[in-house]
């Protein structure tokens, strides 16, 4: 019993420690972690700022995306959602989650990310509650 222990705490350490710090000592790709801002702003006055706190570990993302939204500048509602996601070739692949366990909804966003890493174009795709229906639009993210 006790080898059994022993065994299955080396396979935790492994799988948990050593192989992420291993892939981040050897991964050589484009590193988008930190800040990235999105802004919309709509002809009736409504504006809305997506702000992505992003955190990489190789190839693997992780982070929060805050949605402020406004209408004539005053701020209507603030929403925090989580975010988990992955790199590879240039493209950054991603779902978001909303944190409220009774809120329905997801967003997917495939981003290319464009030159010197300074921008992410592409898509955001979500389900809009209000209309009950799949939504999508461009997307560019700015990072900050």
């Amino acid at each position: 019993i006790v080898t059994a222990a022993c065994i299955q705490m080396l396979v935790i350490l492994t799988n948990k420690v050593l192989l992420p710090w291993y892939r981040q000592l050897l991964y050589r790709g484009v590193n988008i972690q930190g800040k990235w801002e999105q802004k919309l702003d709509f002809n009736n006055g409504k504006t809305q700022l997506i702000t992505l706190e992003l955190a990489q570990k190789a190839h693997n993302i992780t982070g929060s995306v805050t949605m402020v939204k406004s209408t004539n500048g005053e701020i209507v509602r603030t929403e925090i959602m989580t975010l988990k996601g992955s790199v590879k070739d240039r493209l950054f692949n991603g779902t978001i989650f909303p944190i409220d366990t009774k809120r329905v909804g997801i967003s997917t966003i495939l981003l290319e990310i464009i030159g010197d890493g300074s921008k992410m174009s592409g898509c955001t795709m979500w389900y809009d509650s209000g209309a009950a229906q799949i939504s999508s639009m461009a997307t560019i993210f700015i990072r900050l």
